[in-house]
């Protein structure tokens, strides 16, 4: 009898030592995506374009740096250095342009922000990776690299997407960066889901 209400209290302890766990590493994985965004925020605001590439939209970002930095020397250098000879219509437009692109950046950086944590940026994981997983299953490795990009920069602390992320590195070759996502996606799995197909990924890897 003893033993029985020993064992029952083992089992209750150790299932809420288990919630008590995955709550935790849940509310870190949270901290951890509000801590990116927000740097990304920040960094969007000093180098427009620096902070979508952090928020993985890195050909906008790098467009938008790139044409920010051009209007503003070229109104820049218009209105200080070459006031004279540079028309002022062009030094006001090109300030205007980088002002507006400047604005846009931030308008985008706040929306990726936003719609990272709402339900229907869950929703849209699972389209995802559906996808990727299909495009995966029919050797489509370039499709299934792009869905998974963008599913990483709705979230990256998701477990399916860095399963498949990293089922992707393997089938491609690149298996230096497969074993830091099989780890990753053990760190993640805290139900134990996939622990045992990351383990046995880890141990076919070469090297």
């Amino acid at each position: 009898m003893l033993s029985r209400v020993y064992s029952a209290g083992n089992v209750e302890w150790l299932g809420i030592h288990s919630t008590v766990q995955g709550t935790r590493l849940k509310m870190i994985r949270v901290r951890n995506h509000l801590e990116r965004h927000t740097a990304a925020l920040i960094i969007n605001l000093m180098a427009p374009g620096a902070g979508l590439v952090l928020l993985r939209r890195e050909w906008i970002g790098l467009v938008v740096a790139l044409l920010v930095t051009i209007f503003s020397q070229i109104g820049l250098c218009g209105a200080l250095f070459f006031p004279a000879t540079a028309p002022s219509a062009v030094s006001v437009a090109s300030g205007l342009a980088a002002v507006i692109l400047w604005a846009l950046a931030q308008w985008y950086g706040f929306m990726l922000a936003a719609t990272a944590f709402g339900p229907a940026a869950q929703q849209r994981l699972r389209i995802l990776c559906t996808g990727a997983e299909e495009a995966i299953d029919e050797s489509r490795f370039a499709d299934a690299r792009d869905l998974l990009s963008v599913a990483l920069s709705i979230s990256d602390e998701d477990l399916e997407v860095h399963r498949q992320h990293a089922q992707l590195l393997t089938l491609t070759g690149r298996f230096r960066e497969a074993r830091r996502a099989w780890e990753h996606a053990i760190y993640l799995d805290q139900h134990r889901q996939t622990r045992a197909e990351a383990i046995r990924a880890m141990e076919r890897l070469p090297g």
